[in-house]
């Protein structure tokens, strides 16, 4: 059977009330799907089939695909994503002499094109350079995205985070007395603007 889609997730929201997400692509088992509950904040939690929700296939392989139930709705305000996860052995043991069958070469190919699909899904998410860039020397671009879950700059060439900053800022105006972004006349008419670069050194 051949893949008539490029897709490998879906995604809901809760609403508390459905219990039943469709997943509209082929499977070979169950244990190729990947649950997550994320919440506003972007954590996402992994399901447990059989725990937290039971697959419902009506062919297993099917391209038409099936449905994640949910023992408990989810609740309103969390998003429900569906993903397919392919392992990537490879379980085709093809003998000289012995009978190869279109089905069984068949399905090493869709096994082998699932896996691509899910690495072009998965490549189209990283942080990377530009695909316009003919070398992979050009900056890094997030495309107007939020970078989450960062940890704590170290080294001078760590990123900050704004938790981060924010705490120098308040350390710097206890000790100076100086806020950031405020005008202070100098006494001869012209005024000082604190700013970042005033007192860059300050924050380490």
């Amino acid at each position: 059977m051949t893949l008539s889609t490029t897709q490998v997730a879906a995604s809901y929201t809760g609403n508390s009330l459905t219990t039943t997400f469709a997943f509209p692509y082929k499977i070979r088992s169950k244990e190729q799907l990947a649950v997550y509950l994320v919440d506003s904040e972007g954590v996402s939690t992994l399901q447990t089939e059989g725990v937290d929700y039971t697959v419902a296939l009506e062919d297993v392989g099917a391209a038409t695909g099936g449905s994640v139930v949910f023992t408990t709705a989810p609740a309103t305000g969390l998003t429900v994503v569906v993903r397919r996860e392919s392992p990537t052995t490879q379980e085709t043991d093809l003998r000289n002499k012995g009978e190869l069958r279109p089905e069984t070469l068949e399905e090493a190919l869709d096994q082998a094109h699932m896996l691509v699909q899910e690495l072009e899904y998965k490549l189209g998410r990283c942080l990377r350079v530009p695909d316009s860039l003919a070398s992979t020397d050009g900056d890094y671009a997030a495309e107007s995205r939020r970078i989450t879950a960062l940890a704590q700059a170290v080294n001078d060439a760590d990123a900050v985070t704004l938790g981060q900053l924010l705490g120098y800022l308040d350390s710097f105006t206890q000790q100076s007395g100086v806020i950031p972004g405020a005008i202070e006349s100098t006494g001869d008419g012209a005024t000082t603007r604190y700013s970042l670069a005033s007192f860059g050194s300050n924050l380490a």
